[in-house]
């Protein structure tokens, strides 16, 4: 028969009656360049951005106190409290790190946010940023492990239930899931009471009460942003980027509330946003008619 289209000198296999095979091979020459070309392309493979494995880590709260990481980047949760690892210090040191990591949170005395300055963009201070992929769960129940917008400060107006939101969620963190515990009392001047979500990948929540959280404007307890709007770009991308989804699954929102649209929850963008066996009680705020 004829193989078309073969290169001169290939190895070509011929098989025969009764099963026989038969193997013509290659030319020396041509085998010894066929080897270079594999070992060379292995080398460029290994050399690409992103050839080597990620790496995981999961980093377990087990302190109280709003204390930040003592020497963020070299894989571990350290504070000044010798052993003790606390919620902004795992997400400082997961937020450096390559992979997706797990946090996990004791239960306890409730987690509160307790250095202050509103609304920032810097992991160290005000609420906690996210701009890695990673999972942050509970260790027991919901009710158990408490995550807490912290004490307002002095002078701060009477209807601020807190310090600042708990979390923003920039737009490539990645993948974020957030499981098993409560958020309360978070507050926000702006959007997002206890979360304000940019992130163009998913959000999953699961089993996660949302209790008396506070947004001046939209979302008191959750405000999923369009990442093509988002304030902070360094370099504003020339592709707009792509609406993040955000799933909540098996999850309460009780007592929320915004100056705005969504009491509870609020989709400022294109993205999407599933409920699933979700209770939606309660959260008062005036009415915005949907257009």
């Amino acid at each position: 028969s004829t193989l078309s289209g073969a290169p001169r000198g290939a190895a070509l296999v011929v098989r025969g009656g009764a099963g026989s095979v038969r193997r013509l091979r290659p030319q020396r020459r041509h085998r010894k360049l066929l080897i270079v070309a594999a070992a060379l392309g292995a080398v460029a493979a290994f050399m690409l951005p992103g050839a080597l494995a990620a790496t995981s880590a999961t980093f377990t709260v087990n302190h109280a106190a709003d204390l930040i990481d003592t020497n963020v980047g070299n894989g571990q949760c350290n504070t000044t409290v010798a052993g003790m690892c606390t919620l902004r210090a795992a997400i400082m040191e997961s937020n450096a790190t390559s992979g997706r990591d797990t946090i996990e949170i004791q239960p306890g005395p409730a987690y509160e946010l307790e250095i202050p300055q509103v609304n920032d963009d810097t992991t160290a201070i005000g609420d906690i940023d996210i701009t890695a992929p990673v999972t942050i769960k509970g260790v027991g129940t919901a009710s158990t492990v408490i995550l807490d917008g912290g004490f307002p400060a002095e002078g701060s107006p009477a209807d601020q239930v807190g310090m600042d939101r708990i979390f923003e969620i920039h737009p490539n963190a990645g993948a974020i899931t957030i499981e098993n515990l409560t958020m309360r009392e978070g507050y926000s001047n702006d959007d997002g009471g206890a979360i304000q979500n940019w992130s163009k990948s998913t959000l999953t929540i699961k089993n996660v009460t949302f209790h008396r959280n506070y947004a001046n404007a939209q979302g008191g307890a959750i405000n999923h942003g369009d990442p093509a709007h988002y304030p902070n770009w360094t370099v504003t991308p020339l592709v707009p980027p792509r609406p993040g989804r955000i799933v909540i699954e098996d999850s309460r929102f009780t007592r929320n509330y915004a100056g705005g649209g969504g009491a509870a929850i609020n989709n400022q963008g294109a993205g999407t946003i599933t409920l699933l066996r979700t209770y939606v009680t309660d959260n008062p705020g005036p009415m915005v008619p949907d257009p």
